[in-house]
């Protein structure tokens, strides 16, 4: 999915959507296993994990174009991560929640033009407590007429608790299309 500043507000309906149709065949019927029941949630938590990382990087977008109130800083990108969070970026260097933070919030509109693509988001393993998954990210960025892509494969820890919450990310450079 490729997300641009112009469709981001749009996407909350279609996320919601989304998921209440993913919802429909997990209904239990009488007669069926757990294990009928556990390969039902397995597409359902993939789709809600594709909507999480749809949601937060629709997030950088909007705030790399300077398109949200300050406001939503804390509520779109904050709360989706853990306390504790750690993102390896695919240069080697490793941030904190801090220091990650930090630069997010002076990065506000420092990137017009700048958009990103989503690809092949797939859920890896789960535990009772976390899931894995992994995402390809191709960013693009507009400079003097010219376009440029860059993408990044990302393997991320949620934590499943309450909601999905984003604990570590570890991103590698793909090589260019």
């Amino acid at each position: 999915m490729l997300i641009t500043p112009g469709n981001y507000r749009t996407r909350g309906l279609v996320g919601i959507f989304s998921l209440f149709i993913c919802l429909l065949p997990g209904v239990m019927v009488a007669g069926s296993t757990n294990r009928e029941a556990e390969t039902v949630k397995e597409p359902v938590l993939e789709n809600e994990i594709r909507q999480e990382v749809e949601e937060l990087h629709a997030f950088f977008v909007a705030w790399y174009n300077g398109n949200l109130p300050d406001r939503a800083f804390d509520d779109e990108f904050v709360g989706r991560l853990g306390s504790e969070f750690t993102i390896i970026m695919p240069s080697g260097i490793e941030l904190d929640y801090d220091t990650l933070s930090s630069a997010m919030r002076q990065s506000f509109g420092k990137k017009p033009g700048f958009r990103i693509e989503i690809r092949n988001v797939r859920l890896i393993d789960t535990a009772e407590t976390t899931a894995i998954a992994s995402y390809e990210e191709w960013q693009h960025m507009e400079n003097e007429g010219a376009e440029s892509a860059r993408g990044r494969v990302s393997t991320v820890v949620f934590s499943r608790e309450d909601r999905l919450k984003w604990l570590h990310v570890h991103e590698t450079w793909l090589p260019e299309e």
